[in-house]
């Protein structure tokens, strides 16, 4: 396979025959939301260089997890490349402002003329100008590229394995958590700054990661839809869409225990997190109707009313699951805490007196609950 180079891509209206791969059609329009899906990319001469030679097709690539792997590990490569790139920019900037801060200092008295103490000025707040127009213009190109990096990804595994690009979105989202970037190489005599210095960096770069796990997921998403389109009465396709939403779901809402809750960021992660919850609700409930008696739907539905705050729909689930088994101990122990928490002391008795049969160490915990009426913070049970 051949690849020619595009200079510009428009993410909203995709070319219906393309030029950059090789007997494969395009991958259909992938709606994005806020920044993400008004993005334009503009195209950064070193990042496409590096991002061509990084994906270009090699010979040796055949259907085999080695070659996946390899694919994988570029992919990684060149969001490493566009995270770095952003701090050796601010770290640039950083550094002729403190070296202009310290000439100033030192040679103030040299600075007394008038004129070249206005020069002196004026060339630093056309530098601190020239920073935040830069800024601005990377925040603005980053997520265009990044959607650039997904797809070519993404384009590359379908030619390797076409029946698994929904697999490969996920796979790569899911190795995006426990992968790690090389921000700096330091001198070994300073190893004891590097943890604390790592640390900054990822919690400094951590919307960025974020992004683009959400990205993959939303592909992960697109190709489920595809099949429930395919096969509307499919309960299968319907439990994957599910279980895609989910994951958004839980993707949106593991932040926000470390988040200010007044931040227009925090907001926007929460309303996404009920948006996708309620979707993943109610294809669950279309699995429920092909399958009234499947469990793995009633604990995820639960899970989900829970995630919500809706607790007598999620008692509603739990109960189902234990007319079709009455001995799980998960179930007994999520609707005995309902029970207590909403105050029905008597039926949350009742489950403690059922679990101790089946697991004592959950019966002291469900017990420890015991007077603690409170409807709020289920998320966690």
């Amino acid at each position: 396979m051949s690849k020619k180079h595009k200079p510009q891509r428009n993410l909203d209206s995709r070319p219906q025959d393309t030029k950059e791969i090789e007997d494969l059609q395009p991958e259909p329009k992938v709606t994005l939301d806020s920044a993400v899906q008004d993005a334009k990319p503009k195209q950064d001469a070193k990042f496409e260089s590096r991002f061509e030679s990084k994906f270009e097709s090699k010979p040796e690539y055949k259907f085999n997890q080695a070659a996946l792997d390899r694919l994988a590990q570029s992919a990684h490569s060149c969001f490493e490349h566009i995270v770095k790139r952003e701090m050796l920019f601010h770290t640039l900037f950083i550094a002729l402002a403190v070296v202009s801060l310290i000439g100033f200092l030192f040679f103030f008295s040299f600075l007394s003329d008038s004129f070249v103490m206005g020069i002196f000025i004026a060339c630093f707040f056309f530098g601190f100008v020239l920073y935040f127009v830069l800024k601005l213009y990377f925040q603005e190109q980053k997520p265009a590229e990044l959607v650039e990096l997904r797809d070519q990804y993404l384009t590359q595994y379908k030619a390797q394995n076409p029946a698994s690009v929904a697999k490969a979105a996920r796979d790569f989202a899911i190795q995006l958590d426990s992968s790690k970037i090389d921000y700096i190489a330091l001198p070994k005599f300073l190893d004891f700054v590097k943890p604390s210095l790592e640390k900054f960096l990822a919690n400094y770069h951590w919307q960025d990661v974020h992004l683009f796990k959400e990205l993959f997921l939303r592909s992960e998403l697109d190709q489920k839809l595809k099949s429930v389109i395919g096969a509307p009465t499919d309960k299968v396709a319907h439990k994957e869409l599910a279980s895609s939403y989910m994951s958004l779901a839980e993707h949106f809402h593991t932040p926000l225990d470390t988040m200010n809750s007044s931040t227009k960021t925090s907001q926007k992660f929460w309303e996404n997190y009920q948006t996708f919850s309620r979707l993943a609700i109610e294809e669950l409930l279309i699995v429920k109707e092909y399958a009234p008696s499947d469990l793995w739907t009633s604990s995820k539905l639960a899970e989900c009313y829970l995630s919500l705050g809706m607790l007598d729909q999620a008692i509603v689930e739990y109960e189902t699951i234990l007319e079709e088994n009455e001995d799980d101990p998960d179930a007994l122990f999520s609707l005995g805490t309902l029970y207590f928490k909403q105050g029905l002391h008597g039926k949350g008795l009742k489950i403690y007196e059922q679990l101790q049969n089946v697991a004592p160490s959950k019966a002291q915990e469900l017990i420890a609950l015991y007077g603690s009426h409170d409807s709020s913070n289920f998320g966690n049970i």
